[in-house]
């Protein structure tokens, strides 16, 4: 698969914290290209539960340090917090820092769909949500709205990564993806291979 092989000699992979674990990850990428040409990042509960039929009671999710999977919807239903500190996990790996406090969640008895949703990243206020949002439409702005946040607080830390959207399984699957410009033109030279998945920057 040239886009595993292309992602290993430019250091994608270079945060994964063993040789057993970097097998793993290339195995289960490439089995999913293979059989569905879908983009599937395992977590590390996924590692230890196939791998070594462990159960995972350490901390943190993330394999690979590039990737945290996205509960858009829960975030929209109050879940924000979980979804930070997936992202402060990614933050942590590369020395940047990613605190998170006074989150503020409120609505108005007289609009039901109104949402208005604040907290303060590395002490600087961040509004999520303001204004009127249905199920559908609230958890794409979540989605949304968040990666702004990844990308700013990249940005202002002095970081040349990015964060962008990878969305599988007919769209029941997102994942944030942190990764240098030469690895998003990886993935775009090579998107025939995961064409039931797309990689989404906007």
């Amino acid at each position: 698969m040239t886009l595993i092989k292309e992602l290993a000699t430019t250091g994608f992979f270079k945060y994964v914290e063993d040789d057993a674990q970097l097998q793993f990850l290339f195995q289960t990428l490439q089995q999913n290209l293979e059989d569905e040409s879908m983009l599937y990042f395992p977590k590390k509960s996924y590692y230890y539960d196939v791998a070594l039929k462990q159960r995972w009671t350490g901390t943190g999710n993330s394999l690979e340090y590039r990737t945290c999977e996205v509960d858009a919807e829960g975030m929209l239903r109050g879940g924000l917090l979980a979804g930070l500190t997936a992202i402060k996990e990614l933050f942590e790996k590369r020395n940047l820092k990613f605190e998170f406090k006074n989150e503020s969640l409120g609505w108005k008895e007289d609009r039901s769909s109104y949402i208005k949703h604040e907290i303060e990243i590395n002490n600087k206020k961040y509004t999520i949500a303001d204004g009127d949002f249905d199920r559908a439409g609230g958890s794409l702005h979540y989605l949304r709205q968040v990666e702004k946040v990844i990308n700013e607080e990249l940005l202002l830390q002095g970081s040349n990564e990015r964060a962008y959207k990878v969305v599988s399984d007919y769209g029941e699957r997102i994942w944030y993806v942190i990764m240098e410009p030469i690895h998003f033109d990886i993935f775009e030279r090579n998107k025939d291979e995961f064409s039931a998945s797309q990689l989404i920057k906007e």
